[in-house]
């Protein structure tokens, strides 16, 4: 059982990538940016690759789930900042 919950939390943001992507291409969830609404994807599909990478990494440790998912869920939220500021002064530094 654990196993089974453990995967699933792991898997479910990965899994539910498709479905925001036809709710956002249907209009059925509006930004307000039209078409370019689909470019909020790519950060979700990347966060949900590195909660998918970080969890496995923590998979053998002996931590209870909330804090497993919690820490999965902050490093994952870390490093996506570090590459999004890590671009912010790529763009800012090469023009």
């Amino acid at each position: 059982m654990k196993l089974i919950k453990r995967l699933t939390a792991l898997l479910l943001p990965l899994l539910m990538t498709p479905v925001f992507g036809f709710l956002i291409a249907e209009s059925y969830l509006n930004f307000g940016g039209g078409e370019k609404d689909l470019l909020v994807l790519i950060p979700w599909i990347l966060w949900s690759l590195l909660f998918l990478t970080s969890g496995l990494a923590l998979w053998r440790s002996t931590i209870s789930f909330k804090v497993w998912l919690l820490k999965s869920a902050l490093y994952s939220i870390l490093v996506l900042l570090v590459i999004w500021l890590s671009l912010l002064i790529y763009s800012i530094v090469a023009t």
